[in-house]
């Protein structure tokens, strides 16, 4: 059976103390024994021995046990709010971490239920016996991916992965109730993301649900719902899924909604901090989290990952330590996408290079990240995520008699993994991919955060991102004929007949103090230019390009192709938008082409926010398409702006000069400010040179110095031979 589809939905995160191999006796505590915090301690009745600690290889999953286990008695446990209530659940065992690498001893049902347009999975509890000879549900993820998307996305990566849970079946209502955990997926991500631990944790008595946040969702990217909620929407959903739990005939009588532990990945450790201002949130597991502060001081389990290319370990470890009650673990020689189902699938396959194509490098580099085959073996990660986050759990929630023991020394059950640091800080600072993860989140508590992660860039929660782009309409389709240079006109148009054609007004409208002309007042001959691509200053506008911010082929590509001959000259020539035209280095504008912003950005990258904007205006304006791959990477460079960008560019002070713009127009020549005239050698003609490119070099050289322009520049829009291969 083929695994890989849900490969996609990775697009879109040492203290030497007792182990559990001690035997323990009677005690009316059960306690999480933090090697550097405090210690957590909840009441129990009942006590048991633990399993003697074994290593184990990463563990394979069983579906369900043979038979489940005898219900012992009830025991009282304080709920860890701001008022003294107290709540009961049934069922407390022995505690050993080695017992909860594998399955535990109930099968796992799952059911869908619906939070208004959002759904939400519930796993929970199932009899074994109640299962037996059925078949486990199969997820595959290309169903789950939005229409805009799932074009683009390769057959080859289709397919499903067994959850090992079962379908509407009836939960063991004779063994509750049972306590609950939510899961906050990442972004892009979608409500099954990681179910080897959403499952797991249901096979070892706990109700687990997961809402899919629509405004970070999979099944949303690249279309207007995308960056639509804030963060305060997506706590406010958990609460609500916790109350739909509670009111669902199937569930309500097996369901302890009075307390939960929320369990966040990348953008969902945000939603997992901000949960703990409601007092039934009792404890939080963030894995891979953007530091956001916890808004109540409840106990944490915070798992950083060594080679994280978007959140940096520190900014966790930093967080840790601001908290009262909390575990530190980084996981070695892994990365951001280890704790998702799809990371074994993408380490099995190499990677995803069939991806880069369609999504960019960006994009396709952070779901890779920790899941390429020199990284840990994924499988063996997420073996040693359920031993800490299930013991975690067990003892915040209180369901074991003995002490849970969160130490260093837990990691040696699992071979093929390590420990970079346990409650210890980070040795180096890694440094976060440039601007790419995944969204600008949140729109109201940006000023909260001291680390963005590029991944909330990609799922932007900030409105005027959101509002900017639904205004673009996302297709795959490509265009029924191919593109025509000649269509779109001769060359630069003289629309006012001042003698100025377009590619002049333009320089001397973005001029930073003046230009200087010829002595016909028809050409640019000085001035002094920002050129925003590349963050430069120039002086000599045979340096520059006018480029078409959208290029012509791109246009005509994302719908220009079925515009009149009419309309696509005034594309050419547009000089009502300040935006539409810009000067930039020559060398810039070879190297951008036609590319979009899903395979060229300037090399400025503090351009980036007004360069998407930019773009995204224009594409409105004329009623352009975007792919896919394109809105994405739209989405990208919108996260790193401070605010909504203006439409008009103020480019940084430019430097002192002083410039003399005094020429002579001859015939032959003109006297540049320096008194240094190049000296062009013989007259040149279009057939002199085998390529386009080779005839603009030698333009540049000795443009307006060479006279005769007409030879190479007929159309005189400071594009020579266009017609040679190449040529734009």
């Amino acid at each position: 059976m083929k695994k890989s589809a849900a490969v996609v939905a990775a697009l879109v995160v040492a203290s030497a103390c007792s182990s559990s191999e001690t035997s323990t006796t009677a005690s009316p505590s059960t306690t999480i024994v933090l090697p550097v915090k405090q210690a957590l301690t909840t009441t129990t009745t009942v006590s048991t021995n633990t399993a003697p600690s074994t290593t184990i290889p990463h563990a394979v999953e069983t579906v369900a046990p043979a038979d489940a286990p005898t219900l012992l008695p009830t025991t009282t446990v304080p709920v860890h709010t701001t008022s003294a209530s107290t709540t009961t659940t049934s069922r407390p065992v022995s505690f050993g971490l080695e017992r909860v690498l594998t399955r535990g001893p109930w099968a796992v049902g799952v059911r869908t239920l619906q939070l208004a347009d959002r759904p939400v999975e519930v796993w929970y509890p199932v009899e074994p016996t109640a299962v037996e000879g059925q078949s486990t549900e199969i997820v595959d993820s290309i169903n789950l991916i939005s229409e805009v998307l799932r074009p683009v996305i390769s057959g080859s990566l289709g397919g499903g992965v067994d959850t090992g849970a079962y379908r509407d079946a009836p939960a063991a209502v004779g063994d509750g109730p049972f306590p609950i955990v939510a899961y906050s997926h990442g972004g892009p991500g979608y409500r099954q993301a990681a179910t080897f631990l959403t499952g797991h944790l249901a096979s070892h008595g706990v109700i687990t649900i997961a809402v899919e946040h629509l405004g970070r969702s999979l099944s949303t990217l690249l279309t207007p719902l995308a960056g639509f909620d804030t963060p305060e929407d997506d706590v406010a959903d958990l609460l609500h899924a916790l109350d739909l739990v509670a009111s669902d005939p199937g569930l309500s009588s097996v369901a302890d909604t009075s307390r939960m532990v929320v369990i966040g990945h990348s953008a969902g450790a945000r939603t997992a901090a901000l949960a703990t201002a409601d007092d039934r949130v009792v404890g939080v597991v963030l894995l891979a989290g953007v530091q956001q502060e916890l808004v109540s001081n409840r106990p944490a389990l915070m798992v950083a990952f060594e080679n994280d290319a978007l959140i940096d370990p520190v900014g966790i470890w930093s967080l840790h330590e601001s908290l009262d009650n909390s575990v530190f673990l980084n996981i070695a020689r892994t990365g951001h996408a280890a704790p998702l189902d799809a990371c074994p699938l993408i380490q099995d396959r190499g990677g995803l290079t069939e991806l880069r194509e369609a999504l960019g490098e960006e994009l396709v580099r952070s779901a890779e990240n920790g899941c390429l085959p020199t990284d840990t073996d994924a499988r063996a990660v997420q073996d040693l995520l359920r031993i800490y986050i299930t013991g975690f759990v067990y003892g915040v929630l209180g369901l074991s008699t003995g002490p849970v023991d969160l130490t260093a020394e837990a990691a040696d059950l699992v071979a093929g993994v390590e420990l970079r640091g346990f409650n210890e800080p980070p040795t180096t600072t890694t440094v976060p991919t440039p601007p790419s993860t995944t969204a600008v989140a949140p729109s109201t508590t940006i000023s909260a955060m001291t680390t963005v992660a590029p991944e909330t860039a990609v799922t932007a929660n900030i409105n005027w991102i959101s509002e900017l782009l639904a205004a673009l309409v996302v297709t795959s389709a490509s265009a029924p004929i191919g593109y025509d240079r000649d269509d779109w006109g001769s060359g630069w148009a003289d629309e006012d007949s001042d003698c100025l054609n377009t590619r002049h007004e333009v320089l001397i409208s973005e001029s930073l103090n003046g230009t200087g002309l010829s002595s016909s007042g028809c050409s640019v001959v000085s001035g002094q230019w920002y050129a925003a691509f590349t963050g430069t200053y120039v002086t000599n506008p045979s340096s520059l390009d006018v480029d078409h911010f959208v290029p012509l082929a791109n246009a005509h590509d994302s719908g220009g192709w079925a515009w009149s001959l009419a309309t696509k000259r005034s594309y050419y020539n547009d000089l009502v938008d300040p935006q539409h035209l810009i000067a930039v280095t020559a060398s810039a504008n070879r190297s951008k082409g036609s590319r979009g912003p899903e395979e060229w950005k300037p090399s400025d990258s503090s351009y980036w926010c007004q360069y998407a904007d930019s773009w995204v205006d224009i594409k409105v304006r004329w009623g352009l398409t975007v792919t896919p791959a394109e809105f994405a990477a739209l989405q990208v460079m919108l996260g790193t702006c401070d605010g909504p960008p203006t439409n008009v560019y103020v480019p940084p002070a430019a430097p002192s000069i002083t410039t003399t713009t005094v020429r002579t127009a001859t015939t032959t020549s003109t006297t540049a400010a320096t008194g240094v005239v190049p000296n062009p050698g013989n007259t040149k003609n279009c057939s002199d040179f085998s390529t386009y490119s080779a005839a603009k070099a030698w333009f540049d050289t000795y443009f307006p110095y060479y006279g005769d322009v007409a030879r190479l520049d007929g159309d005189n829009d400071g594009e020579p031979c266009e017609s040679l291969p190449g040529g734009p």
